[in-house]
């Protein structure tokens, strides 16, 4: 395995990271697949506090029991703005420091970890920053939660345009930024990120690339890749060779399954 810097953090992350957005539901399928990883050498593991129906985090501290030193842990969790819906529900507030404090307690709680090495705001747009940087909101409590050693360093993940992630990187306020993008970037109302990516590079700020697959897309062999690039032995292989040649990534993260 090929490790990377991750901007100024001083962290070395394995070249794929492990996403935990696509856990089989059966812990006997989930766990060991985490440890197989582990054993190949991934040390980066991305979950969420509502993925996989709310258990990605219980079975990814059940599979990282007894190694939980080797490896960096990242999760996150939305900012909700008042009167969004989402997932149908209705938002009557916006997100508070109060919020982010309770999540960070029950991811700790389901990861069965003191600290996590990330935790970032998901699916962060600049709308919602006002609402990250408020006095006493979430930022103010990660920040403390980082002064206490709980959490390592702070960073987002987020499609807003590379205009806005760029704004959003020159508060100076995170260590990260999780982008979509692939060789084919399957997203077609997601702007090409490449501009942030390289600022986020200048800045010193660590970047890395969610959908690297296009969410399986790039799994099924597509016989008009293979005629632009006759030589290619593997299309995967192909998808990630072409994320880590960009300056300034240092590691995609696939959903497994």
């Amino acid at each position: 395995m090929q490790y990377r810097k991750l901007g100024k953090t001083g962290m070395e992350l394995s070249a794929i990271g492990f996403g935990c957005m696509r856990l089989p539901p059966d812990n006997s399928l989930a766990i060991p697949l985490i440890q197989r990883a582990v054993e190949l050498g991934i040390n980066y593991f991305e979950t969420s506090i509502s993925y996989c129906q709310n258990r990605s985090e219980v079975q990814l501290g059940l599979g990282l029991e007894g190694v939980r030193d080797k490896v960096y842990i990242s999760t996150k969790s939305q900012v909700n703005r008042k009167g969004e819906t989402r997932f149908s529900v209705l938002q009557e507030r916006d997100s508070t420091g109060e919020d982010f404090k309770n999540n960070l307690k029950e991811s700790l709680r389901k990861l069965g970890t003191d600290r996590v090495d990330f935790y970032q705001f998901h699916g962060l747009t600049l709308d919602k920053l006002p609402i990250v940087m408020a006095s006493g909101g979430p930022l103010d409590v990660l920040k403390e939660a980082k002064d206490k050693g709980i959490v390592g360093h702070i960073g987002f993940t987020g499609h807003d345009t590379p205009a806005n992630i760029i704004k959003m990187l020159d508060t100076g306020e995170f260590e990260s930024v999780t982008v979509y993008h692939n060789i084919l970037h399957t997203r077609r109302r997601v702007e090409n990120p490449l501009p942030a990516i390289e600022h986020a590079k200048k800045l010193g700020i660590g970047v890395i690339v969610m959908g690297p697959l296009g969410g399986g897309v790039l799994g099924t062999p597509i016989e008009k890749l293979h005629e632009l690039v006759p030589r290619m032995q593997s299309q995967v292989e192909l998808a990630f060779r072409y994320l880590l040649s960009i300056p300034g990534v240092t590691t995609p993260i696939s959903g497994m399954t």
